[in-house]
């Protein structure tokens, strides 16, 4: 129930930075990432669509929370203006999905999170040895990170959630 529940928004958005914009659209603005030696802010215009999954029973059930747009606030400048630059005009792809099942007397709950970043890279930027590795780990580190704190946070909030009794 709480998933299913505009409750449950702010934990699938992953920030309390969040404007409604539309049916479902929120402009959502993250949490910092480091990335040599810059300051990253993406922006992600989301939407969440409500869904059942498998068996199609209120039970069992998913939620996901699409990118529909994005761009990203840079400061800092480690690689200098070039690659700020580069990182502004960044492209983001992506989705969480959600999904829940009832057993006897528990909820087994799975995240699944998919995210594609695209930099467009002048050639005349000269890059050192291992920089799309580096960059790839940097990103896939900080997305595994944000999902489990994102489970954990779902957790507390449904504890939160079922304890008012004025919530549902």
């Amino acid at each position: 129930e709480f998933l299913s529940s505009d409750a449950s928004n702010r934990i699938l958005l992953g920030t309390d930075d969040t404007k409604l914009i539309g049916d479902s659209i929120y402009e959502c603005r993250q949490g910092s990432v480091a990335w040599f030696g810059l300051s990253l802010i993406p922006i992600f215009v989301n939407r969440i669509d409500r869904g059942t999954a498998g068996s199609g029973s209120q039970e069992d059930g998913k939620v996901t929370t699409s990118i529909v747009e994005a761009r990203t606030e840079v400061s800092g400048g480690g690689l200098g203006n070039v690659l700020a630059s580069a990182m502004k005009r960044s492209e983001f792809e992506g989705r969480t999905i959600v999904s829940w099942k009832e057993g006897k007397s528990s909820y087994q709950i799975e995240g699944d999170l998919v995210l594609n970043l695209t930099i467009k890279l002048p050639r005349i930027l000269p890059l050192p040895p291992g920089f799309n590795a580096i960059g790839s780990k940097i990103v896939e580190r900080t997305c595994k990170e944000r999902l489990k704190q994102n489970l954990l946070d779902i957790k507390a909030a449904y504890i939160e959630w079922a304890e008012t009794p004025t919530a549902k």
